[in-house]
């Protein structure tokens, strides 16, 4: 019997971990951040579960992959876990049903910009329901902006997009466009200025099968329209469940802050 094949007769545990993206980190792109998270597992002797099948990988499952370039600030990810490989002798070294114990480890595996915050165990009957209930993502852009650029034309602009019925063109680099449909996926946006040459939008968008709002997208489209914008940085700052309540209408919950 393989050992993929043994694991599916064993006890599992799924673990949430909540993690970041940061610093040179933030330009691996989702393929890299998968394998350097299945070797940083396997070197601290964290006993996950592999599929089934020829090719045999571990069961890991990430909610919203990062966009390269993108800072994540709490990032989620789903991760099966033997529970008896740590009773075996010679097996395994961590108590895994004390996260603590083999956090530290994973962590001191993991590369600069890479770090796990947190782990919780999710029940097996809620697994599936658990990860599908993450639909909601919030994001910072930051912009190096002109003094001249007025802070009410910015809010205007925002007020615009969020009201629009058709779809925004956003122009490539090597000269394509693609069409994005903002309002289909905005839930709020909130405008800080913290001083005249800095400016930031606070996003919040659904992502699921039928897209999203990415903000590296909504950047692109305020440099077209507000000359005097250049995009300094992008950060998801966490990834959130769905909400029972009805979105708010995206018009109205636009703030501004100039202080």
């Amino acid at each position: 019997m393989t050992d993929a094949r043994a694991a599916s007769f064993r006890p599992v545990v799924t673990y949430r971990l909540t993690f970041s993206k940061t610093g040179r980190a933030r330009w691996l792109g989702h393929l890299d951040v998968m394998r350097t998270f299945e070797r940083a597992f396997r070197r601290s002797g964290i006993p996950v579960v592999l599929s089934q099948g020829h090719n045999p990988r571990p069961r890991m499952r990430f909610v919203f992959p990062s966009a390269v370039g993108m800072t994540a600030r709490a990032d989620i990810l789903y991760v099966d876990v033997d529970a008896d490989e740590h009773t075996d002798p010679g097996l395994g070294k961590h108590d895994i049903s004390s996260p603590p114990t083999w956090l530290a480890d994973l962590n001191a595996t993991l590369p600069d910009g890479l770090s796990v915050s947190s782990a919780e165990s999710v029940p097996e009957s809620q697994r599936k329901v658990d990860l599908a209930s993450y639909n909601v993502a919030h994001y910072r852009i930051g912009f190096r902006c002109s003094a001249l650029v007025e802070t009410a034309h910015v809010e205007q602009i925002l007020r615009e997009l969020a009201a629009e019925g058709q779809p925004s063109v956003v122009r490539r680099g090597d000269g394509s466009a693609r069409h994005v449909d903002a309002r289909r996926h905005l839930v709020r946006m909130r405008l800080e200025r913290p001083v005249p040459e800095h400016l930031e939008v606070y996003l919040t968008s659904r992502f699921g099968q039928e897209g999203t709002l990415r903000p590296f997208d909504l950047a692109a489209i305020l440099e077209e329209r507000l000359p005097g914008l250049e995009l300094q940085s992008v950060e998801r700052l966490c990834l959130d469940k769905e909400r029972q309540e009805p979105l708010i209408d995206p018009t109205v919950v636009i703030g501004v802050c100039t202080t």
